[in-house]
């Protein structure tokens, strides 16, 4: 049994070159969390389903983008043509692609890992904080925040998504006992790019080094900004389970905010 990976934006099949030659991407491995574990150490994805054949297991993955040295992306025939198949393998294959039905409803998560994140209570000297506005679409208010890159500690992290995204400089002065967790929802990974199903991280507080920073927002990634006072997070943020994780913070910090 082959293991063959398909790409649902491209509609291709993927092969990588090793050993001057083109060859699947993963053999001899049979367990779903195995296969989805080889992959993304090879190419730096997640699978969003597996599904299994007599004779192979078909992995969708969601992006065309992917990080090996040199690799290839080819239609049905040039696939089997690749790898010296035979016909019947390509009928059974084709066959499983044209009643490939992929939709937001039936991605599987289980593959997809949280990712690492942090959040950042920047207050000023009023004691007001900053929230933002993404520039995705819908606009929607957040507390500022990113991924934590690898071998990077939360702190390092809310410093440079801190100057990243408004420009300013700030000093760490607490992070908080209370860790936090969001799911993204499966329509966004379904139409878009995404290496996680949502973040798991710890919120960090901190304070303006010097006050009248010039605010210079990273327009990619936020629209707009906004200092406020914690008895005015219920007017931006929408979600309940999100207020609450702030009034933990404002209770656990209660002598900055």
């Amino acid at each position: 049994m082959i293991n063959i990976v398909y790409c649902r934006k491209n509609q291709k099949f993927l092969l990588l070159r090793s050993n001057n030659k083109y060859t699947t991407i993963i053999n001899n491995i049979f367990e779903k969390n195995l296969i989805a574990k080889d992959i993304f150490e090879k190419i730096d994805l997640f699978p969003i389903k597996i599904i299994n054949n007599n004779s192979f297991n078909l992995i969708i993955i969601n992006s065309d983008k992917i990080n090996y040295s040199e690799y290839l992306w080819c239609n049905i025939d040039e696939f089997i043509k690749k790898l010296d198949l035979a016909d019947n393998f390509k009928k059974e294959l084709n066959k499983e692609i044209e009643n490939l039905n992929i939709t937001p409803e039936n991605i599987d998560l289980t593959y997809l890992p949280y990712g690492k994140v942090v959040e950042v209570y920047v207050l000023n000297e009023k004691k007001e904080f900053v929230i933002v506005f993404s520039a995705l679409k819908g606009k929607f208010c957040k507390i500022l925040s990113g991924h934590v890159e690898k071998d990077e500690s939360f702190k390092d992290a809310a410093i440079r998504e801190v100057k990243e995204e408004l420009n300013l400089d700030i000093d760490i002065i607490g992070i908080s006992k209370y860790s936090f967790k969001y799911d993204t929802p499966k329509e966004s990974i379904f139409n878009n790019f995404f290496k996680s199903r949502g973040g798991k991280g710890k919120s960090i507080i901190a304070r303006l080094r010097y006050n009248n920073q010039e605010i210079k927002i990273q327009e990619e990634e936020i629209s707009s900004y906004k200092w406020i006072k914690k008895e005015d997070i219920e007017k931006y943020l929408i979600k309940e389970d999100q207020i609450d994780h702030c009034r933990k913070i404002f209770e656990e910090f209660k002598d900055l905010f």
